[in-house]
């Protein structure tokens, strides 16, 4: 196939594509077919597409398919490395309302949270050269906390051990999250044990 400087230059741009926003770059469909036959492109999950030599990690290509969805619990524990479980899957949280269809790759776990379990504690930041959306660590610790009984103990446990071990800690700040999502109670009683 002969070389196009536009798909050279959306290479480069790691994004994930809807036929929409190729259709309003002058690709038909047709065309799309045919990088996707000539293996240019390749489909994620219908109507949308990556290009192969982008090179897009994972994470990136799941926070772009689910742009309302903050990465949560063991996929946010990885990310601060409070954690040496490798979730299979990533863990992102979306409000209850929205939907999504997901793809068959990369899987994705979600999570329908709704008012201060959604909203709180949101952050935006760099991640292997890439910019994520993913809960704060006050917030991960408290979501562990709050799901505890839907989560390995030794998991929950490291998590907490690792935070409180951590130079990036913020009591104050975990006891305010605490509160507002009613677990302070049961905070207490890990940060007695683990103190």
């Amino acid at each position: 196939m002969k070389e196009n400087p536009l798909i050279r230059r959306l290479e480069e741009k790691s994004k994930v594509y809807s036929t929409r926003e190729l259709k309003s770059l002058g690709f038909t469909h047709y065309s799309i077919n045919n990088l996707i036959a000539n293996r240019v492109i390749e489909k994620v999950k219908r109507g949308h597409y990556i290009f192969t030599k982008s090179e897009l990690p994972d994470n990136l290509i799941a926070q772009q398919l689910i742009p309302g969805g903050v990465f949560c619990l063991h996929s946010a524990a990885f990310v601060y490395n409070y954690s040496t479980h490798v979730p299979f899957e990533f863990h992102i949280a979306i409000e209850k309302k929205e939907k999504y269809t997901l793809p068959d790759y990369p899987p994705i776990k979600l999570y329908y949270w709704k008012g201060p379990q959604y909203q709180l504690g949101v952050e935006t930041i760099k991640h292997n050269a890439h910019v994520i959306k993913v809960y704060s660590r006050e917030k991960t610790v408290c979501d562990f906390i709050k799901f505890r009984s839907k989560q390995e103990r030794a998991v929950v446990n490291q998590v907490i051990e690792n935070y409180l071990e951590s130079q990036d800690r913020n009591l104050n700040k975990l006891y305010l999250y605490a509160e507002n999502l009613g677990i302070k109670t049961v905070l207490k009683q890990y940060l007695e044990v683990l103190l």
